[in-house]
Parts: C-alpha cells; sequence; structure tokens
C-alpha cells in the first residue's frame, strides 16, 4: 500500500518550559484513524534527512528502564516522509505562533489596523 504524504494530516500543539520537548503531533491518516503523542524533541546530533538537532519519537510506553514505541512504520521511506510532514508542520505552527505574538498590542498600546498604500 502506498501512502501518499497528502493522505496524512498533522496537527502540532507546541509546548512551553517542558525541557527536551518541543511539541507534541496528532497524525491524521486518510482523515479517519488519529495517532496522539508524536513528540518533537531536541537532540544532541543532527538529524539525517532534517539537517536540524532534532529527534521525532512516535507514541511510545515505558516498561521498566526501556522506552517501546506503539507505531512502528515498516516501510522506511514512508516513516522519513512523515517525519518531514512533521517536522513542516511545527515549523509552520512556531511561525504562526510568533506572528500572532507580535501582532499582540502591548499594555498601553492599541491595536492599529495596517492600510495598504
Amino acid at each position: 500500500m502506498n501512502i501518499d504524504p497528502q493522505d496524512i494530516s498533522v496537527k502540532i500543539k507546541i509546548l512551553k518550559d517542558t525541557g527536551k520537548t518541543l511539541a507534541q503531533a496528532s497524525v491524521t491518516l486518510f482523515g479517519i484513524w488519529t495517532e496522539k503523542g508524536w513528540r518533537i524533541m531536541t537532540s544532541d546530533h543532527l538529524h539525517p534527512i532534517l539537517g536540524d538537532y532534532i529527534w521525532i519519537q512516535s507514541p511510545c510506553f515505558r516498561t521498566g528502564n526501556v522506552w517501546k514505541e506503539m507505531v512502528f512504520i515498516d516501510d522506511r521511506k514512508t516513516y522519513e516522509k512523515l517525519q518531514e510532514k512533521i517536522y513542516d508542520a511545527y515549523h509552520l505552527t512556531k511561525i504562526k505562533q510568533g506572528e500572532e505574538q507580535n501582532n499582540t498590542p502591548l499594555e498601553g498600546e492599541e491595536s492599529v489596523e495596517k492600510i495598504p498604500f
């Protein structure tokens, strides 16, 4: 079965002050199957595909001292495409949140609409 990246949608929740975990992702396949618990975390190693010091972890649980993944994608290329999609969604969400924060008036400052010339 081939999964087209268009069949996958990703929602990102940016986390603040949570150590190495930067964000959580929910991945929806074909609009009907949602996997919650994907994590975007900082890494000490450069990601070979994304070119950033970041690590994308699928949902997992702890048994003793070992973490076990609950989602495993057998096809390596599909897994890499999914990581790219999560990474792109993460950056888009960060940019949108930054724009929203920059457009919020400061205390004592009035909101002014920008009028195009």
